[in-house]
């Protein structure tokens, strides 16, 4: 695929999974051993993982998607339909976070190179290396830590990273940006994200939103990066 020439006057403001990254193995080993507390091999679960991640915002959705499938692992449309209907934050899926986050420390710790074999590098996260941004914001549902190893492994430069703690602060990906633009002399920032959910968090007109047509996500009208 061929991506638009990367401009020094720009700042882009970048999501890493889906969009850096193809992190959906790694996302979906880490979610199925944390609702099921052990290691299970079930090809459906993980196919229909596969299918519907793109469902997914925050980290903790993980817990009602994997929930849902589970329930409804031979009605796709019950699924998606309750997906919609009821995934918001709860006392268990809070829980799901929290070891979550702490499951993926363990196996990186374990041993980071089979760790970084999950989260390779997409087509564009290879344009991204390759041309780099001068002004390149990464912004994340991902945790601080495990974002900052995959970029360093990767010879990634950045000058700011906004991850999963800070959307949490701040209340949404938009909010965030409309921010950073108040507090720098950047005129415009170019946001690309692979969930229409966080595109849909911007107001400030001088944040443009593209939708990252090879990550997760399904689009609903917003420009594509290529």
């Amino acid at each position: 695929m061929k991506y638009p020439v990367i401009r020094n006057d720009i700042t882009y403001a970048l999501d890493l999974d889906g969009v850096i990254i193809d992190s959906i193995l790694e996302c979906y080993f880490l979610s199925s051993e944390t609702y099921h507390k052990k290691k299970i091999h079930n090809n459906k679960e993980k196919s229909l993982f596969i299918k519907y991640r793109g469902l997914v915002g925050p980290p903790y959705q993980y817990y009602h998607l994997l929930r849902l499938i589970n329930n409804h692992q031979n009605n796709e449309e019950k699924i998606v339909e309750s997906f919609y209907n009821n995934n918001s934050k709860t006392k268990e899926s809070d829980i799901f976070e929290s070891i979550f986050f702490k499951n993926r420390e363990k196996k990186i710790s374990q041993n980071f190179n089979d760790w970084i074999k999950l989260n390779p590098l997409t087509d564009f996260g290879n344009y991204i290396k390759l041309n780099t941004p001068k002004n390149l914001i990464i912004i994340t549902t991902k945790d601080r830590n495990s974002a900052v190893k995959i970029l360093n492994h990767f010879n990634i430069s950045y000058q700011m990273l906004y991850s999963n703690e800070d959307i949490k602060a701040y209340g949404s990906k938009g909010k965030i940006l409309d921010e950073y633009l108040k507090k720098t002399n950047m005129k415009k920032i170019y946001f690309i994200d692979d969930h229409t959910n966080h595109l849909d968090s911007v107001e400030n007109k001088n944040i443009k939103c593209f939708f990252a047509a090879w990550g997760y996500g399904t689009n609903n009208g917003y420009p594509e990066f290529n």
